[in-house]
């Protein structure tokens, strides 16, 4: 059966009357969550920095030295998310994109502690993407991942193990990367929306899923 719903690039919602009015690509809902990474982004951000300063006497964003007081080994995955090519450089790829589709000139290479001015311009432009950039839908999820992995070094939690997952419809061989914890997932490649109870259905990485019974319509 043809789904003749306008829908939410990225949750996959029906859009609501007032959102199709807009033309949004991807719902208010969406929309709000990414403000709030957003807004949240910066502490985490200076907290994972503040972190890895000091893990063997590392420097603090002002260039202070702390004395090195710990044996503990380099936490690669703070760095990768703090160092050159971490959190700012993610957010900054997104930047470009967004400029590029405005037509607008690139904007200076930000330093990798500029959290506030990468943020500060996605927060400024969000509306505009939801409403009317294409790729949105990669770059809320990008926004999303950046602050789970930001909001794990601050509670001290592992972020969940990914897997991958294939798409059940016919002709597609999309593959969701999800964790055990997802409530649902979408296609990259088909769009098809799956809740927990149906990602549960479906073939992994693992083999075949012997409950499953066939490709969906």
């Amino acid at each position: 059966m043809t789904d003749d719903l306008v829908r939410c690039v990225n949750c996959r919602r029906a859009l609501w009357g007032d959102e199709r009015a807009a033309g949004c690509r991807a719902c208010r809902r969406c929309e709000e969550d990414a403000a709030r990474d957003l807004r949240e982004l910066p502490g985490l951000f200076r907290g994972a920095d503040q972190t890895n300063a000091l893990i063997k006497g590392g420097r603090t964003e002002t260039g202070a030295r702390q004395p090195s007081t710990s044996s503990a080994p380099v936490n690669l995955f703070v760095l990768s998310l703090t160092a050159v090519g971490g959190a700012v450089t993610t957010l900054q790829a997104i930047e470009d994109s967004w400029r590029r589709a405005l037509g607008w000139s690139m904007g200076l290479t930000r330093h990798r502690a500029d959290i506030d001015g990468a943020t500060s311009f996605l927060i400024n432009n969000l509306r505009w993407a939801c409403e009317n950039y294409d790729e949105v839908a990669h770059d809320l999820r990008t926004i999303a991942r950046t602050h789970a992995a930001l909001s794990n070094i601050q509670t001290g939690q592992r972020a969940p193990r990914l897997y991958s997952l294939s798409c059940s419809t016919i002709d597609c061989a999309g593959r969701m990367r999800v964790t055990l914890f997802d409530p649902r997932a979408t296609c990259p490649d088909c769009g098809q929306l799956y809740e927990r109870q149906q990602l549960d259905q479906l073939d992994s990485e693992f083999g075949p899923n012997p409950t499953r019974t066939g490709k969906a319509a």
